[in-house]
């Protein structure tokens, strides 16, 4: 097993090493968002930098008034203050809206944003611009992992869903706990801006009556005859995929296809020495019981980090891509490097995504 993982994870443990420079420029999926978000003004100059880095409560703010203040046309003038906020003007003017309010009385200006966090500002931000929000169709919020939302910003969710200005995952779910790196934050910003914008109020313009001509009469053809397609084959890859290391069990592998051609891999390390996740994402062809694995991006994450970065733009064509041999027998996934006798076979189980990482991201 240990040979497969190091086969199919060691271009990505660069990650650890490649240096911040990198993380200077948005990545390839976000750059045309995160620059057009800074051209309108969403992205103050405080954010256009680091942009693979988790951001912070307060950068989340500081973006939250962005959208704000390009969309008003006007410089919040509100403020109130926390002990812990050192004058941050972002977090005084959020809050001097009522949008955010801390809790006990503090803010933890450094630390991380979740998805239903995010949710809740999102609407707070709208509700403070006067901007009303559809009705909230029953049964919303509809992911899967909805019991995982907490109390506080279950309605704010379902609201956000309404209009998808955050989606869900590629599995259906909504990972409510999920952290945002600041090139992430600005596609939202940008995607709330854009609902904004494409909501205009249209007027019905009259059309003169005219008098109705009588019905011309239509030949009679006859159907060409019903044709039935052939059923398309299932993907047996489709899903997502578990596996524990047999020499340590403080190492999971998460691997997952879904119907557009998209794979990642994930690896887990959880111990009492260090904790990571790191992720190969890209695109997958088979061709029999040969799976093509092409990289597009690699990504690293701690408690303290995130680093991310695409792979086309470090490695060359060749280091790009990963052939693997596979069967699929019910619920199970049996894969190893090709050419390698199956000494390195891992047996993966069918199973619910973890949430960590999913197609969206």
């Amino acid at each position: 097993m240990k040979k497969l993982i190091s086969a199919v994870l060691a271009i990505a443990l660069v990650a650890c090493a490649f240096p911040a420079a990198m993380a200077e420029q948005p990545a390839g999926w976000a750059a045309a968002d995160v620059s057009r978000a800074a051209g309108l003004g969403l992205v103050p100059e405080t954010l256009q930098s680091e942009y693979s880095r988790l951001i912070t409560r307060a950068e989340f703010c500081a973006l939250a008034v962005g959208v704000y203040e390009a969309a008003m046309e006007r410089v919040i003038t509100e403020r109130v203050s926390f002990p812990d906020d050192r004058g941050d003007p972002g977090i005084q003017k959020m809050a001097g809206l009522g949008v955010v309010r801390g809790s006990n009385g503090l803010f933890d200006p450094d630390g991380t944003f979740s998805r239903e966090m995010a949710a809740v500002l999102f609407v707070g931000l709208l509700d403070a611009m006067s901007i009303p929000l559809p009705p909230v169709p029953p049964g919303y919020p509809s992911f899967t992992d909805t019991d995982l939302i907490a109390g506080w910003a279950l309605t704010y969710v379902g609201q956000i869903q309404t209009v998808g200005v955050i989606a869900g995952t590629g599995s259906g779910a909504f990972n409510p706990k999920g952290l945002f790196s600041r090139q992430e934050a600005m596609v939202l910003a940008l995607k709330l801006w854009d609902w904004m914008e494409i909501e205009p109020e249209v007027t019905p313009t009259a059309v003169p009556a005219t008098a109705t001509p009588e019905p011309t009469a239509v030949p009679t053809q006859t159907p060409p005859p019903e044709t039935t397609s052939p059923p398309v084959a299932e993907n047996p890859l489709v899903g997502t995929w578990f596996a524990v290391d047999e020499d340590n069990d403080d190492t999971m592998l998460e691997f997952a296809f879904n119907n557009s051609g998209e794979f990642y891999l994930m690896e887990c390390v959880d111990n009492r020495w260090y904790s990571y996740v790191m992720v190969m994402a890209g695109t997958y062809t088979t061709e029999g019981n040969r799976l093509c694995l092409t990289l597009a991006r690699v990504i690293f994450f701690d408690d303290e980090d995130f680093e991310a970065f695409d792979a086309p733009d470090v490695y060359d064509d060749d280091e790009l891509e990963l052939w693997l041999v596979f069967s699929v027998t019910g619920t199970t996934l049996a894969a190893a490097s090709e050419n390698s006798d199956y000494e390195d076979e891992i047996v993966f189980t069918k199973s619910a995504p973890s949430g960590l990482w999913d197609f969206s991201r």
